[in-house]
């Protein structure tokens, strides 16, 4: 895992040059793979909201993208892991990186949590670095990369180069908060009931077919909505337009 300055810039010209979310989900798993991380999550929220939010909530919409194991997602979901998650915890008091071992060797962890390292181990994350970036007004993120390495190797190497890699975290955090940020631009634009009632909806992980249940109007009506909405927003898919619009509050779940 060698980080060479010129490597690392062509990574963060690569995410500042990202047209649209899908592109920078792309660059962002494609460049810490380069540093020999095996798995990597991006995670934002307001840190107001992390107490309220439910597992479901936070898996389909903070979430913004990982690659990490299906079991290990279900069983973080089932189990509301977010809301015991120690790597999580010192993120969210600290503003330098996190190597998960030191969280680990924590004294004052909970049986819970304790559990929670060891099933993360069963799943294929045995060891990893968590990167969070705090915004204003309570703004936060986690980067979570995870490595295969040997622990102690992995430490080690992390003495050199985990500030390489906030720097990385930082820019990726930029350039979605640039992509989410667009609207702000766009101060008259507006949402109207039914618009905000189908997005909510499709944030929740419903299909066009099941808000039209919910809603009582048909198919078509719903997708017309989602694509008036889309339109206003101007982005190209359901899911920029969730993120856009929670991010705004310009709907609420």
């Amino acid at each position: 895992m060698l980080c060479l300055p010129h490597e690392v810039n062509e990574h963060i010209a690569a995410f500042n040059s990202c047209p649209d979310l899908d592109a920078v989900r792309d660059k962002f798993h494609t460049a810490f793979e380069a540093f020999g991380f095996s798995n990597s999550t991006y995670v934002r929220f307001h840190l107001s909201e992390y107490d309220r939010l439910s597992s479901q909530i936070f898996s389909q919409q903070m979430v913004f993208s990982t690659t990490c194991p299906d079991d290990w997602r279900s069983r973080y979901r089932e189990q509301n892991y977010h809301q015991i998650d120690p790597i999580f915890r010192r993120c969210r008091q600290s503003v330098v990186p996190q190597v998960w071992p030191d969280a680990a060797r924590d004294h004052e962890l909970n049986r819970m949590q304790r559990l929670f390292f060891g099933e993360a181990t069963e799943c294929g994350l045995p060891c990893g670095l968590a990167v969070p970036v705090h915004g204003p007004g309570g703004e936060f993120a986690v980067v979570s990369l995870i490595t295969d390495e040997p622990t102690r190797e992995f430490v080690q190497r992390m003495a050199t180069y985990k500030h390489t890699f906030h720097i990385l975290s930082f820019h990726l955090h930029v350039a979605i908060h640039e992509l989410l940020h667009e609207v702000a631009d766009e101060p008259f634009i507006r949402l109207t009931p039914r618009e905000q009632e189908c997005l909510k909806w499709t944030a929740r992980g419903k299909s066009s077919w099941a808000i039209s249940e919910i809603l009582a109007l048909s198919e078509r009506t719903v997708n017309f909505h989602i694509a008036n909405a889309m339109n206003k927003l101007n982005v190209t898919s359901r899911t920029h337009a969730v993120a856009k619009s929670l991010y705004h509050g310009l709907i609420e779940l």
